[in-house]
């Protein structure tokens, strides 16, 4: 994935974190921002000593870290992904992480945002 030099704030190895606004797909922007706005920001933490009872037929549950909301891109014809934050779309590209859920996406021929 290729991001333009004045969009990148800092780099080090293949890790680059971008400035604000730095998203090179704009139109997901609008989707990270949807997401966290309208079903992530209604996340909150419960241990498991306060569920009394589990209703429905689905439950989602995962760890909770604190810290700052980001969703995650994949371009399967550039065998390439990125993170990006909410609300100032900024990018964060070549971590490990990316590397790793890079090939899964491959393996299994995922496409997510």
């Amino acid at each position: 994935m290729i991001i333009e030099s004045d969009k990148i704030a800092n780099s080090f190895g293949t890790f680059v974190r971008g400035t604000a606004n730095s998203l090179p797909v704009l139109e997901i922007g609008p989707i990270i921002d949807n997401y966290k706005k309208t079903v992530a920001q209604r996340f909150y933490s419960k241990r498991i000593e306060e569920f009394t009872k589990i209703r429905g037929e689905i439950l989602f549950a995962s760890v909770k870290v604190d810290g700052e909301y980001v969703g995650y891109y994949y371009d399967e014809s550039m065998k390439a992904s990125f993170f990006c934050n909410s609300p100032t779309n900024r990018i964060y590209m070549g971590l490990p992480v990316n590397e790793d859920l890079e090939k899964i996406m491959n393996l299994y021929g995922l496409e997510i945002i």
